[in-house]
C-alpha cells in the first residue's frame, strides 16, 4: 500500500528574498544576510517598503527556527539532541542575530523615507522599532542567553509534570478540559490537583 506523505499543517510562507535551502538556524547565514540588508540600506520610501519586507522575511525566519527548535523540546523532555540544538540556537546564535537586527532598526531609524511612510499603516511598526533600538544593551546580550536555559529548564519541568486527578496522571494539557467544565465543582476539584501538582515541583521552578 502506498503512502502519502501529509503536507505541514502550518506551512511556512513562501520565500520571496531568501533562497529556499536558507538556515535560519546558521548564524553564518543569517548575520550574511543581515550584512546583504546593510549594504543596500535604503534611501526613499519605495525603497524602504521593499527593504522592510526583506527584513520582515528574515526576522520571520528566524523566529521560526526559534519556535521550531522549542517545540522539538517539549514535544520530548528526555530526548537531549533538540535540548542541545535549542540551546545552541538561543545562547550562541540569538546574541549574534539580536546584535545584528539591531544595527537594522538604527538604519530604518535613521532612513529619510521613513518620515513619508503613510502613519495609519505604519505608526505600531515605527514604534515598536523605535522601542527595541532606545531597549537594546549589547550587555544585557549574555544575560538573554542565561534567561533561555533557565526558561528551558523551567518550560521542561511544567512539561513532564504529571497532575493526579480521578485516580488517573494527566498532563496539564491534559487538564484543561476539566479546568473549563460547567460542573463548578468538578472545575474547583481540578484547579485544586492542578495547583498540587505545581506546588510539588515549586523549588525547582524557583
Amino acid at each position: 500500500m502506498s503512502t502519502v506523505a501529509s503536507a505541514p499543517l502550518f506551512p511556512p510562507p513562501v520565500r520571496r528574498w531568501l533562497p529556499a535551502d536558507f538556515d535560519a538556524t546558521s548564524e553564518a547565514r543569517v548575520v550574511a544576510a543581515c550584512a546583504e540588508l546593510t549594504a543596500r540600506a535604503p534611501r526613499g520610501v519605495e525603497s524602504l517598503v521593499a527593504w522592510l519586507a526583506d527584513l520582515d522575511e528574515l526576522e520571520s525566519a528566524f523566529e521560526g527556527a526559534e519556535a521550531r527548535a522549542q517545540i522539538a523540546v517539549m514535544r520530548n523532555t528526555q530526548d537531549a539532541a533538540p535540548r542541545r540544538r535549542h540551546l545552541e540556537l538561543q545562547q550562541r546564535v540569538k546574541p549574534a542575530v539580536r546584535a545584528a537586527f539591531d544595527g537594522l532598526d538604527r538604519i530604518y531609524l535613521e532612513c529619510h523615507g521613513r518620515a513619508s511612510l503613510e502613519p495609519a499603516a505604519w505608526m505600531c511598526f515605527d514604534r515598536l522599532r523605535a522601542n527595541r533600538a532606545a531597549l537594546h544593551r549589547p550587555e544585557n546580550l549574555p544575560l538573554i542567553a542565561q534567561e533561555s536555559e533557565l526558561q528551558l529548564r523551567h518550560d521542561e519541568r511544567l512539561a513532564g509534570l504529571l497532575v493526579s486527578f480521578r485516580g488517573e496522571a494527566h498532563t496539564l494539557p491534559a487538564m484543561a478540559r476539566w479546568l473549563d467544565e460547567t460542573d463548578g465543582a468538578l472545575r474547583e476539584q481540578s484547579w485544586l490537583a492542578v495547583q498540587r501538582a505545581r506546588f510539588g515541583i515549586a523549588p525547582d521552578l524557583s
